[in-house]
């Protein structure tokens, strides 16, 4: 594929401005399974101030927004 004249690789999927993961049928199944794993990494990290009791609860609260 050419776009201006370059020419353009064609790849099976990409990660659009390093959020949403793209393919070729335009499905988004892939882009809401990787979003959701990001979402239990981030979560993951977290465990340790949500389980400790240093931290207030309106601090940890204030931590999901």
């Amino acid at each position: 594929m050419e776009i201006n004249g370059e020419q353009v690789e064609e790849v099976e999927e990409f990660m659009y401005l390093g959020q949403a993961l793209l393919d070729k049928e335009r499905g988004t199944t892939k882009d809401i399974q990787h979003r959701l794993s990001k979402a239990r990494q981030a979560f993951y990290r977290m465990r340790r101030i949500w389980d400790t009791s240093e931290v207030g609860r309106k601090t940890k609260a204030g931590t999901i927004v």
